[in-house]
């Protein structure tokens, strides 16, 4: 849209809401008034900081308002305007310098009208009009400017406050964990097994108990901590192709060792079980309850930990999160020994990282049991539990 004619301008006028209760006479005299200018995208319409006692019109593309635009300080968007919008109107009215710089986003053409123009060349009454309709637009324009602030500083101080919330939940979660491993160092010095189902159960309760409570202090949804029906099948999905892969790792690996002789084979889960005299019932019902076992784990680890870390931190990528999570609970295995650590940091890694991709603990829980189950039937980790 460029080289417009009067009549064009005329028309294109009162289309505005500035000019639309015009009458034509008026609308005529202020189409001779009005210079054209055109303009590439990123081309400085007005910049911050200059004199200016002209109105602008946009007649065809999109600007950018922009404040602090100097290579000393930051760039701030405020606003971005369309076709029929005006801006430099309190430059207009106060004769103050502009106090941002309008920037085109797309190829547009301006049409922009002087004050003194205005007033030499229109009645009082049509200068009237065209003034009191600018204190509207204004009007408008700081009402709508101090919703969205009020909105923004809303959206901040729940942002904050979340963030705080889930960092004290960091904080518990540590302080459990820790608990949890003095725990396991006094029933080792006591001669009570650590590997035990009932043992097992009691620590996830430990973590658990502070963690619900706070939970329902901050009145958090269990949805921000990976318990929700959201992404559950491509969640599922993806952990069943991990499954497949390491169970076909598994079999490749235990054929190769128990054909090359390498190392003796255990006998896998199912007649490690047999030794100790448990039935294959039994055995099936132990599998089955170490399914929510690990869900809960996952709930404490991937959902409470790192998804906590997470957030308080803004780790949107999700990597500080999760080596921070793994090496707190490569950590906290090291009284079963270096190599165990050394196992559960590589792990951790492996369950952090399926959490990040999808935030639903379906997928992360079901790849921790069948790691664990797999690994256990083909033998290549016995639990003397």
């Amino acid at each position: 849209m460029s080289g417009l004619s009067s009549a064009e301008i005329v028309r294109f006028l009162k289309t505005t809401t500035l000019f639309a209760g015009l009458a034509e006479a008026q609308l005529n005299k202020l189409a001779g008034l009005i210079i054209e200018s055109s303009h590439e995208t990123g081309n400085n319409i007005v910049t911050e900081g200059q004199k200016s006692d002209r109105l602008y019109l946009i007649a065809s593309g999109e600007v950018d308002v922009l404040r602090g635009v100097h290579p000393d300080s930051g760039t701030f968007s405020l606003a971005v305007l369309k076709v029929g919008e005006i801006f430099g109107d309190l430059s207009f009215l106060d004769s103050r310098p502009v106090s941002a710089t309008v920037r085109a986003r797309i190829p547009c053409t301006i049409l922009s009208l002087s004050r003194q123009q205005l007033k030499d060349n229109l009645d009082i009454q049509t200068y009237a009009d065209i003034v009191t309709g600018l204190a509207a637009t204004l009007s408008d324009r700081m009402r709508r400017t101090n919703q969205s602030l009020v909105q923004s500083l809303q959206a901040e101080r729940d942002l904050v406050q979340m963030r705080n919330n889930f960092g004290t939940f960091f904080i518990v979660m540590i302080l459990s964990t820790g608990l949890q491993n003095v725990l396991n160092v006094l029933a080792q010095s006591y001669g009570i097994s650590t590997r035990g189902e009932l043992f097992s159960w009691s620590a996830l309760f430990i973590l658990l108990t502070p963690f619900s409570y706070l939970a329902r202090r901050y009145r958090c949804p269990l949805r921000e901590f990976g318990v929700t029906r959201d992404g559950w099948w491509p969640s599922l999905r993806e952990a069943l192709i991990i499954c497949a892969g390491f169970g076909l790792f598994c079999i490749a690996l235990k054929y190769y060792f128990w054909t090359s002789g390498k190392i003796t084979y255990r006998g896998g889960f199912w007649s490690n079980e047999a030794k100790v005299g448990v039935s294959m019932a039994v055995t099936c019902l132990r599998i089955g309850f170490y399914l929510p076992h690990c869900y809960i784990q996952e709930f404490m680890a991937r959902g409470a930990v790192q998804g906590s870390l997470q957030k308080f931190l803004d780790d949107r990528a999700g990597w500080r999160s999760i080596t921070v999570t793994s090496s707190i609970f490569a950590i906290g295995h090291l009284y079963l020994g270096l190599k165990f650590a050394v196992l559960t940091l590589v792990i951790s890694f492996l369950f952090g990282w399926v959490y990040v991709r999808r935030p639903n603990l379906v997928g992360v829980s079901l790849v921790h049991w069948f790691l664990a189950v797999g690994a256990q039937f083909v033998g290549l980790w016995h639990n003397p539990s």
